[in-house]
């Protein structure tokens, strides 16, 4: 049985007949930062092994869906090389 994430995102590829596509680190920060928190939600699958967001928001008119891997996206920025932040 899918996990409800994996059913969403197979719905959405069925009804806007689209790919799921993987997006950079910088993309996915960029759907938090911009999604409406209004129709965003947050899913734990079974077992805690799923983390995911699921992100709406909206880009010039165009409604888009996002669905991140909080554990893909953790291991995606450890992955990156220690750089020392600017404080504001």
């Amino acid at each position: 049985m899918q996990s409800p994430s994996k059913q969403l995102r197979s719905q959405q590829r069925a009804e806007s007949n689209r790919r799921i596509q993987a997006v950079e680190i910088r993309q996915a920060l960029n759907k938090i930062a911009h999604a409406d928190p209004q129709k965003s939600d947050y899913f734990v699958g079974p077992g805690d092994r799923d983390h995911d967001l699921i992100l709406f928001g909206e880009n010039y008119g165009d409604n888009w869906l996002a669905v991140i891997s909080l554990p893909e996206l953790a291991d995606s920025i450890h992955e990156l090389p220690d750089a020392k932040m600017v404080a504001a």
